[in-house]
């Protein structure tokens, strides 16, 4: 029998804007130190002078009692051990303990563009005292480009975070270090990875990253209990259960929407949706040579006039100014019955859609049309070729990618890390994280992510023309048509430049 884990049932058990929501976390470790209980028990050995004091009685001649006297002499002895207490000192006195205090201090550049690291940057600079660590976040939009400049002119952060979508494109610079060497020296089992790191992180043979995470299932389904159920829908099946069709979504979509008090949905806007439809719809995004862009096919027509006809015909979405009004975390506010998102593993995430559970809700399989595809990235943590710590940028990406500490951490705050996650997401005290972790890494799991996908030519600029213009298709300033017709135009010069 299926079942929906509501989260009314389970809050009592357990006890945001977006994504860059940085989540505070303290981690206390309070060092206990014995100390050395025996050494009061050579004390006992008063009891000797007693002894001497019962005897003078007996002895009536006033010799007899400086016979004693002898007796006591032997108590110097029982002080005896007072010397042995002098090298109690010794243990304190090793020089080692002073050998880390006089490492020269180093600066550790971390480059990301997504603002969540400070409590891990905290954790490794209590590790690594003589490590200062200058945290360089800057917006994903244009991130690749700046880090391309960095790269080329030397100037780059020493580790840094690299979109999956662009690694290929960038690894092929020749930019940054191999890690091989270091993964064998400290015994790191690639195999413990649930995804193959030489697909994610690799290039001709060699690695150059370490995932951090699962590989999100891009635009898994988030739904509204209460709504579909005021809408007498069908709750969406679970991981495990099959996965519903873009029909499936809209009829749903229709019933549950009474703009503005509710809306179905909020937009199917974003590459990590309409690429997932285009593939599902059996389109493709280039050619096998990577020199023409194809998402001018009727496939790819078809899913792109699907997504605008939500919101422009059939009003299961907002439009943009309308999905404004319902400020940013809009699914939160419990008026809008799905949305997408690029989180499925996060569990941070799911927490902000809802506004920390104030809204009944679970997730469910991304839908398909013709075929289930299932997309996502896992973005590695690389370390630039020229920089002068390579071994404090390793220490970072082992804490981010394989640490224990490190990863309890992420589970419970970020992302199932790619690095044994079925060990880590079980430890999770939290029930409904358990759950919803467990069925999310389930889907992570089958993604069929390929370089092909998004291509290694230029696959950020291609994105971000694609998305603008279908955002004209959205505003009714083109046809579907000619807004595909338009961004493949652009798109070829691109590929012919690149």
């Amino acid at each position: 029998m299926s079942y929906h884990l509501r989260f009314g049932d389970l809050r009592a058990r357990s006890s945001r804007r977006g994504f860059l929501t940085t989540v505070a976390v303290s981690l206390l470790g309070v060092p206990y130190l014995a100390a050395c209980g025996p050494a009061p028990a050579p004390t006992p050995t008063p009891p000797p002078a007693p002894k001497p004091a019962a005897a003078a009685p007996t002895a009536a001649p006033a010799p007899k009692p400086a016979a004693p006297t002898p007796t006591t002499a032997p108590a110097p002895k029982p002080t005896a051990p007072a010397p042995t207490a002098a090298p109690a000192p010794t243990p304190t006195a090793p020089a080692a303990a002073k050998a880390p205090a006089a490492r020269q201090e180093v600066t550790l550049r971390i480059g990301t563009w997504w603002d969540v690291w400070k409590p891990l940057i905290e954790m490794f600079t209590k590790r690594h005292p003589y490590i200062k660590v200058s945290y360089e976040p800057s917006p994903f939009s244009g991130y690749n480009q700046k880090l391309l400049t960095q790269l080329a002119g030397g100037g780059a952060p020493d580790v840094f975070m690299v979109s999956h979508a662009e690694f290929q494109g960038v690894v092929r610079k020749m930019q940054f270090w191999a890690i091989d060497d270091l993964v064998a020296r400290d015994k790191i089992n690639l195999k413990d990875f649930a995804i193959d790191q030489m697909e994610y992180s690799g290039y001709q043979g060699k690695i150059y990253g370490l995932s951090r995470g699962m590989p999100n299932p891009n635009s898994w389904l988030v739904y509204n209990i209460p709504l579909f159920d005021k809408a007498g829908v069908k709750l969406p099946p679970k991981a495990g259960e099959g996965a519903w069709t873009w029909d499936d979504w809209r009829k749903a979509g229709l019933a549950i929407t009474k703009p503005p008090e509710t809306w179905g949905s909020l937009s199917l806007r974003g590459s990590n949706i309409w690429l997932t439809m285009v593939l599902s719809n059996g389109g493709k995004l280039y050619n096998d040579d990577e020199t023409k862009c194809l998402l001018n096919s009727p496939e790819a027509i078809e899913a792109f006039q699907f997504q605008v006809d939500a919101v422009r015909t059939h009003k299961i979405a907002p439009t943009p100014s309308e999905q404004q009004l319902l400020g940013s975390v809009a699914f939160a506010t419990g008026k809008v019955g799905m949305v997408h998102t690029p989180a499925a593993v996060s569990w941070w995430q799911f927490k902000t859609n809802t506004g920390d559970f104030k809204v009944d809700a679970w997730h469910s399989p991304t839908p398909y049309f013709k075929k289930r595809v299932v997309v996502g990235q896992a973005h590695p943590w690389s370390t630039a070729i020229h920089t002068k710590v390579r071994e404090e940028a390793w220490l970072w990406t082992k804490l981010v990618a394989v640490d224990e500490e490190g990863l309890d951490w992420l589970t419970a705050n970020v992302v199932i890390p790619a690095y044994k996650p079925e060990y880590f997401v079980k430890k999770l005290p939290d029930e409904r994280a358990r759950r919803f972790l467990l069925e999310a890494l389930s889907d992570a799991k089958q993604i069929n992510w390929g370089p092909e996908y998004w291509g290694t030519k230029a696959p950020g600029e291609v994105t971000s023309i694609t998305d603008s213009e279908l955002d004209k298709a959205y505003l009714g300033e083109k046809t579907v048509k000619q807004a595909a017709d338009d961004l493949v135009s652009r798109i070829n010069k691109v590929l012919a430049q690149a």
